[in-house]
Protein backbone atom coordinates (compact mmCIF):
# COMPACT_ATOMS: atom_id res chain seq x y z
CA UNK A 1 0.00 0.00 0.00
CA UNK A 2 3.13 2.66 0.68
CA UNK A 3 4.29 1.92 -2.34
CA UNK A 4 1.16 2.80 -4.51
CA UNK A 5 1.10 6.57 -5.77
CA UNK A 6 -1.66 7.75 -3.99
CA UNK A 7 -0.96 5.74 -0.42
CA UNK A 8 -1.34 9.31 1.11
CA UNK A 9 -4.45 9.32 0.32
CA UNK A 10 -5.99 6.49 1.08
CA UNK A 11 -4.65 6.09 4.35
CA UNK A 12 -6.56 9.72 4.79
CA UNK A 13 -9.57 7.40 3.00
CA UNK A 14 -8.58 4.59 5.41
CA UNK A 15 -8.66 6.22 8.83
CA UNK A 16 -11.87 8.64 7.97
CA UNK A 17 -13.79 5.57 7.82
CA UNK A 18 -12.42 4.22 11.09
CA UNK A 19 -12.60 7.54 13.12
CA UNK A 20 -15.04 9.37 10.91
CA UNK A 21 -14.60 13.16 11.51
CA UNK A 22 -11.95 13.06 13.56
CA UNK A 23 -9.03 13.70 11.43
CA UNK A 24 -8.15 17.04 12.92
CA UNK A 25 -9.13 15.96 16.15
CA UNK A 26 -5.50 16.21 17.94
CA UNK A 27 -5.35 20.13 16.56
CA UNK A 28 -9.19 21.30 17.69
CA UNK A 29 -8.55 19.84 21.22
CA UNK A 30 -4.64 20.77 21.78
CA UNK A 31 -5.26 22.55 24.44
CA UNK A 32 -7.64 20.67 26.46
CA UNK A 33 -5.15 17.87 26.06
CA UNK A 34 -2.03 19.80 27.58
CA UNK A 35 -4.04 20.87 30.81
CA UNK A 36 -4.62 17.25 31.15
CA UNK A 37 -1.56 15.70 30.01
CA UNK A 38 0.45 18.08 32.24
CA UNK A 39 -1.17 17.13 35.31
CA UNK A 40 -0.51 13.11 34.36
CA UNK A 41 3.38 15.14 33.87
CA UNK A 42 3.74 15.96 37.23
CA UNK A 43 1.89 12.65 38.95
CA UNK A 44 4.33 10.17 36.55
CA UNK A 45 7.49 11.51 35.23
CA UNK A 46 10.58 10.72 37.56
CA UNK A 47 13.52 11.68 35.34
CA UNK A 48 15.02 14.55 36.60
CA UNK A 49 16.09 16.32 33.28
CA UNK A 50 12.15 15.84 32.15
CA UNK A 51 11.26 17.58 35.42
CA UNK A 52 13.20 20.27 34.91
CA UNK A 53 12.17 21.01 30.82
CA UNK A 54 8.98 20.36 32.62
CA UNK A 55 9.17 23.32 34.49
CA UNK A 56 10.65 25.22 32.29
CA UNK A 57 7.43 24.82 29.84
CA UNK A 58 5.05 25.89 32.71
CA UNK A 59 6.58 29.24 33.32
CA UNK A 60 7.96 30.17 29.18
CA UNK A 61 5.66 32.57 27.30
CA UNK A 62 6.30 31.18 24.17
CA UNK A 63 3.61 28.85 22.93
CA UNK A 64 5.62 26.76 20.14
CA UNK A 65 8.58 25.92 22.58
CA UNK A 66 5.89 24.83 24.95
CA UNK A 67 4.35 22.74 23.42
CA UNK A 68 6.98 21.26 21.70
CA UNK A 69 8.25 20.05 25.24
CA UNK A 70 5.15 18.93 25.88
CA UNK A 71 5.02 16.86 22.78
CA UNK A 72 9.11 15.51 23.94
CA UNK A 73 7.96 14.14 27.19
CA UNK A 74 6.05 12.27 26.00
CA UNK A 75 9.01 9.88 26.07
CA UNK A 76 9.19 10.20 29.62
CA UNK A 77 5.79 8.24 30.80
CA UNK A 78 6.13 5.92 27.54
CA UNK A 79 9.43 4.63 27.85
CA UNK A 80 11.49 4.09 25.01
CA UNK A 81 12.05 0.23 24.42
CA UNK A 82 14.22 0.62 21.08
CA UNK A 83 17.54 -0.38 20.56
CA UNK A 84 20.37 0.88 18.32
CA UNK A 85 23.83 -0.54 17.22
CA UNK A 86 26.93 0.82 18.97
CA UNK A 87 29.95 0.77 16.66
CA UNK A 88 27.98 -1.91 14.44
CA UNK A 89 28.25 -4.33 17.15
CA UNK A 90 26.75 -3.72 21.05
CA UNK A 91 23.30 -3.34 21.65
CA UNK A 92 22.38 -0.14 23.32
CA UNK A 93 19.16 0.17 24.71
CA UNK A 94 17.47 4.03 24.16
CA UNK A 95 17.38 6.55 26.88
CA UNK A 96 14.76 9.20 27.16
CA UNK A 97 17.34 11.90 26.17
CA UNK A 98 17.73 9.86 23.15
CA UNK A 99 14.69 9.60 22.53
CA UNK A 100 14.00 13.16 22.96
CA UNK A 101 16.74 14.07 20.40
CA UNK A 102 15.50 12.29 17.50
CA UNK A 103 12.08 13.66 17.81
CA UNK A 104 14.09 16.59 16.02
CA UNK A 105 15.82 16.89 13.11
CA UNK A 106 19.28 17.89 13.55
CA UNK A 107 21.12 20.09 11.37
CA UNK A 108 24.60 21.00 11.44
CA UNK A 109 23.78 24.07 8.96
CA UNK A 110 20.61 24.85 6.70
CA UNK A 111 22.27 23.37 3.70
CA UNK A 112 21.84 19.77 5.25
CA UNK A 113 18.00 20.18 5.16
CA UNK A 114 17.83 18.65 2.30
CA UNK A 115 19.50 16.23 2.40
CA UNK A 116 18.39 15.00 5.66
CA UNK A 117 14.40 15.52 4.61
CA UNK A 118 14.83 13.43 1.49
CA UNK A 119 16.68 10.76 3.77
CA UNK A 120 14.06 10.72 5.91
CA UNK A 121 10.75 10.86 4.06
CA UNK A 122 11.57 11.08 0.20
CA UNK A 123 10.91 7.61 -0.51
CA UNK A 124 7.73 7.40 1.18
CA UNK A 125 6.18 10.13 -0.27
CA UNK A 126 4.69 9.86 -4.75
CA UNK A 127 7.32 12.66 -6.71
CA UNK A 128 3.29 13.28 -8.06
CA UNK A 129 1.96 14.65 -5.18
CA UNK A 130 1.74 18.34 -5.21
CA UNK A 131 2.34 19.56 -1.63
CA UNK A 132 6.21 17.34 -2.22
CA UNK A 133 6.94 19.09 -5.08
CA UNK A 134 6.38 22.49 -3.51
CA UNK A 135 8.42 21.43 -0.62
CA UNK A 136 10.74 19.76 -3.10
CA UNK A 137 11.44 22.82 -5.44
CA UNK A 138 12.12 25.30 -2.23
CA UNK A 139 14.69 23.08 -1.18
CA UNK A 140 16.61 23.21 -4.82
CA UNK A 141 15.88 27.31 -4.42
CA UNK A 142 17.47 27.25 -1.36
CA UNK A 143 19.97 24.66 -2.26
CA UNK A 144 21.25 27.12 -4.92
CA UNK A 145 21.14 30.36 -3.66
CA UNK A 146 23.96 29.53 -1.07
CA UNK A 147 26.06 28.87 -3.98
CA UNK A 148 29.24 30.97 -3.34
CA UNK A 149 29.26 31.47 -7.54
CA UNK A 150 26.58 31.95 -10.57
CA UNK A 151 26.84 31.24 -14.20
CA UNK A 152 24.38 32.51 -16.51
CA UNK A 153 22.98 29.17 -16.40
CA UNK A 154 22.52 29.15 -12.74
CA UNK A 155 20.63 32.24 -12.44
CA UNK A 156 18.39 31.05 -15.11
CA UNK A 157 17.78 27.98 -13.72
CA UNK A 158 17.19 29.51 -10.50
CA UNK A 159 14.57 31.73 -12.27
CA UNK A 160 12.72 28.84 -13.49
CA UNK A 161 12.20 26.82 -10.55
CA UNK A 162 11.26 30.10 -8.78
CA UNK A 163 8.32 30.70 -11.24
CA UNK A 164 7.39 26.43 -11.00
CA UNK A 165 7.55 27.23 -7.06
CA UNK A 166 5.06 29.82 -7.13
CA UNK A 167 2.64 28.61 -9.91
CA UNK A 168 2.35 25.15 -7.52
CA UNK A 169 1.67 27.53 -4.23
CA UNK A 170 -1.11 29.38 -6.06
CA UNK A 171 -2.51 26.61 -7.14
CA UNK A 172 -2.62 24.44 -3.88
CA UNK A 173 -2.70 28.20 -1.23
CA UNK A 174 -3.89 31.17 -3.69
CA UNK A 175 -2.56 34.23 -3.55
CA UNK A 176 1.01 34.43 -2.83
CA UNK A 177 2.81 36.15 -0.08
CA UNK A 178 5.24 39.70 0.13
CA UNK A 179 7.85 37.57 0.91
CA UNK A 180 7.32 35.05 -2.56
CA UNK A 181 7.78 38.65 -4.28
CA UNK A 182 10.94 39.48 -2.70
CA UNK A 183 11.98 35.49 -3.95
CA UNK A 184 11.24 36.72 -7.64
CA UNK A 185 14.44 39.62 -7.55
CA UNK A 186 16.87 37.24 -6.17
CA UNK A 187 18.11 36.28 -9.24
CA UNK A 188 18.43 40.27 -10.46
CA UNK A 189 20.22 41.08 -6.72
CA UNK A 190 22.72 37.91 -7.50
CA UNK A 191 23.37 39.69 -11.21
CA UNK A 192 23.89 42.84 -9.41
CA UNK A 193 25.25 42.23 -6.20
CA UNK A 194 27.13 38.79 -6.48
CA UNK A 195 26.44 35.54 -4.25
CA UNK A 196 23.71 36.72 -1.42
CA UNK A 197 25.41 34.64 0.90
CA UNK A 198 28.46 37.05 1.35
CA UNK A 199 25.86 39.73 1.47
CA UNK A 200 23.09 38.48 4.27
CA UNK A 201 22.26 39.80 7.34
CA UNK A 202 21.40 36.85 8.76
CA UNK A 203 23.93 36.30 11.52
CA UNK A 204 23.34 39.79 12.86
CA UNK A 205 19.49 38.16 14.03
CA UNK A 206 21.28 36.64 17.19
CA UNK A 207 21.39 40.31 18.48
CA UNK A 208 17.51 40.15 18.46
CA UNK A 209 18.28 37.82 21.51
CA UNK A 210 20.26 40.24 23.45
CA UNK A 211 16.94 43.03 23.40
CA UNK A 212 14.50 40.58 24.20
CA UNK A 213 16.09 39.40 27.05
CA UNK A 214 16.30 42.71 28.11
CA UNK A 215 12.42 43.39 27.51
CA UNK A 216 11.49 40.51 29.41
CA UNK A 217 13.82 41.48 32.11
CA UNK A 218 12.00 44.84 32.52
CA UNK A 219 8.54 43.47 31.89
CA UNK A 220 8.67 40.88 34.49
Amino acid sequence: MLKLTKRCRYINLDFNLIYPAKDNLLKTKWDNFKTKIVNYYYANIRNQQSIDLLNQAKTTKKIDFQDYIFTILLNSVLLPSARFSVDGNTKKKATIKDANESFVLQLTTISDYSIRIKEIIGDLISPDVKHWKLLVLLIEIVDLLFDSSFSNFDLDKLKNLIKAHHQIYILLYGNLKPKHHFLVHYPHAIEKCGPLKFVWAMRFEAKHKDAKTYFNNITS
